[in-house]
């Protein structure tokens, strides 16, 4: 039976089979490792985002400063300075 929405996943961690397997996910096999690093719920979220805004593409962090610190690394360039107050 096929779900009208996304389950969400609370795990923290997923199985793999072998070492060749975890292997997969650096070679860009294996969609997700840990959920801190990412997982269906967030690319979920982010993809909904994305489709509504008309962007691209999409991210979701664990909070506001996250996004901001990611807008802020997405525009800066080597050599760069900041200055926070």
């Amino acid at each position: 039976m096929a779900s009208k929405v996304q389950p969400i996943y609370q795990t923290t961690a997923y199985s793999f089979k072998d070492l060749e397997d975890i292997e997969g996910y650096y070679s860009g096999n294996k969609p997700f490792l840990y959920s801190r690093l990412d997982n269906p719920n967030n690319d979920d979220l982010a993809t909904g985002v994305e489709r509504l805004e008309g962007a691209p593409s999409g991210a979701a962090t664990s909070s506001g400063l996250s996004a901001i610190l990611c807008a802020v690394l997405a525009a800066a360039q080597q050599g760069d300075h900041g200055c926070s107050l």
